[in-house]
């Protein structure tokens, strides 16, 4: 890895967003497509599906490059977190598969705060419509480290927030990318995003044709929600498994990989 994406990962940890394109071959997104594929047809609850994003990370495992954004994006936000917010976090990784399409749009639209420090987005399939792809939307503002009891009641309120109509929350969206309060990040198959999900309010496009599917893995979570990010992990199929093999293989600023 060169020095301009290190710089670029250390900008990550602290607010921006770095996006890194063309990371995974178009020949392994076609092969964890066409798993994904047969694992979604599998079972009616799409629970087989959901359950092979430990198989995902294992292969993108298998990439150098992929290998390496990952190991340094840890280490900076892990840099980032003990200098700035001075506690110590639980590791990870937590991650899991999503997907969007015209007939789920439960998850677009949804701002929020991420429980973690940590977020990478690998985008292993894109829809068809350019323009309602589901694509990411990030709020360049970000905030500031809040206390416990400010960051439970944020969340709680982007919790309500998701029971709001669709219209509603799409054109709220529309209102502020016309504003210039918030950017949507235009992906390709295969690029992969990294941010600090705890600083950044953001949230993803629905999707009008076709379907968009990827992968986010979270790492070092400080704390601060007093379980939520534990229920929330529950409902959108993520796995815990610091104790799983697809931790960095090296160790990360002080904390052991396992």
């Amino acid at each position: 890895m060169n020095a301009q994406d290190r710089a670029a990962l250390t900008q990550a940890s602290k607010g921006s967003i770095a996006v890194f394109e063309s990371v995974v071959p178009q020949a392994t997104l076609a092969a964890i497509n066409r798993m994904l594929d047969a694992a979604y047809e599998a079972t009616r609850d799409h629970e087989q599906f959901f359950g092979s994003a430990q198989d995902v990370v294992h292969t993108l495992r298998d990439i150098a490059a992929f290998r390496a954004l990952e190991n340094e994006a840890v280490r900076a936000a892990s840099d980032w977190l003990r200098s700035t917010m001075q506690v110590t976090a639980t590791v990870g990784p937590w991650f899991g598969l999503r997907i969007g399409s015209s007939t789920t749009t439960a998850g677009s639209h949804c701002r929020h705060f991420d429980s973690q420090v940590l977020t990478l987005v690998i985008v292993l399939k894109t829809a068809s419509d350019q323009e309602r792809s589901g694509d990411l939307v990030v709020y360049p503002r970000t905030r500031e480290i809040p206390r416990r009891r400010h960051n439970v009641l944020r969340k709680s309120m982007q919790w309500g927030e998701r029971g709001l109509p669709f219209q509603l929350r799409a054109a709220r969206t529309e209102r502020h990318l016309e504003r210039g309060l918030c950017s949507r990040i235009r992906g390709l198959a295969g690029d992969v995003y990294v941010f600090n999900g705890f600083l950044m309010q953001h949230c993803n496009l629905d999707v009008l044709a076709g379907e968009r599917r990827s992968l986010v893995i979270h790492y070092l979570d400080p704390g601060l929600s007093l379980g939520l990010s534990a229920v929330n992990r529950l409902r959108r199929h993520e796995l815990a498994a610091p104790s799983d093999a697809v931790l960095p293989v090296e160790t990360v600023t002080g904390l052991d990989a396992l």
